[in-house]
């Protein structure tokens, strides 16, 4: 049990890594039914409850399948925020961002799976039943139905503040899933010395070895205890994008180390190894990358002073 967790939360762990399991596990495409099924035992706890049970099950879920992760995450999010705001609508939704409520959405996962959107734009929230949904080929996320919405109707359903909030419940979900992609190199590297080890091809303790294997560990439990802190962190926008700087630096160099430990020959176009680096590479471009969530950063450490 890992201390910082209570036991019902490491409950909520395990369950939530059985249930990707079941669900996700080596499925390749994920279905908007799946999702949606491991969304509703998140929502309906109260705010910050459902936010760090949030990320409990997106590391899980992500670790065993980042695409998965990254859908569940942002379906989740649009989920939250419409039980905060009082709003409700049918199927499943999915939280995108943009400059305008008029003009096209970033790219966002699960979108293509989404039957109506929370739209974050012009520092308010809106509800958009109807929306043309464009889909996103990128190398990272395959299967997260990744795609960008330019909305139609929209309601208005928050303001500044819920505005505000939403952005950091992306940030969060994001890191989240970063941390699952530090386990899951975790998993792979263990697996690569594990193999190399019954065939008597490596040596599982040699320095190159264990020092990246340790590393990796390092790297991910750090992250792991910045998303929990931004989780419960109801001023959640400067904590999460802390959070998700450490966590997608962590899982593209754990992603590498995973790498190195597995050799040449565990980098097949389809290995576990190559997906782990284009997914965690990805991490560190949605949203505006890491420069912006360094932004967010400054802003909070120097309110008075403009950008350059």
């Amino acid at each position: 049990m890992n201390p910082l967790l209570s036991a019902e939360e490491q409950a909520a762990r395990d369950s939530a890594r059985a249930r990707a399991l079941e669900l996700f596990g080596g499925v390749g495409a994920v279905s908007a039914e799946a999702v949606a099924e491991v969304v509703a035992g998140v929502v309906g706890n109260d705010d910050v409850a459902a936010t760090l049970l949030l990320a409990l099950v997106v590391e899980e879920t992500a670790r065993v399948d980042a695409s998965a992760g990254a859908a569940v995450a942002n379906a989740a999010t649009a989920a939250l925020l419409l039980q905060h705001t009082g709003s409700s609508t049918t199927g499943l939704a999915a939280v995108v961002a943009g400059d305008s409520v008029e003009g096209v959405s970033e790219p966002a996962a699960a979108v293509m799976l989404a039957d109506a959107y929370v739209v974050l734009a012009d520092n308010a929230v809106w509800l958009a039943e109807a929306a043309d949904g464009s889909p996103v080929d990128l190398d990272g996320l395959r299967n997260a139905a990744m795609g960008t919405v330019l909305p139609g109707a929209v309601t208005r359903i928050g303001g500044a503040d819920e505005y505000e909030r939403g952005r950091g419940l992306m940030l969060l979900q994001q890191a989240a899933v970063a941390v699952g992609l530090c386990a899951a190199a975790q998993d792979v590297a263990l697996a690569a010395i594990a193999a190399g080890k019954a065939a008597g091809e490596r040596p599982d303790r040699s320095q190159a070895v264990q020092w990246g294997l340790a590393d990796i560990v390092t790297d991910g439990e750090a992250a792991r205890v910045a998303v929990w802190h931004a989780a419960c962190d109801e001023a959640t926008d400067n904590a999460a994008a802390m959070a998700l700087v450490l966590a997608a630096d962590g899982a593209v160099a754990s992603a590498r180390r995973a790498a190195q430990i597995g050799g040449i020959d565990g980098l097949g176009a389809d290995s576990a190894a190559s997906r782990l680096q284009r997914d965690s590479k990805l991490m560190e471009l949605l949203g505006g990358g890491t420069e912006a969530h360094l932004a967010i950063i400054a802003d909070a450490l120097l309110p008075d002073v403009p950008r350059a």
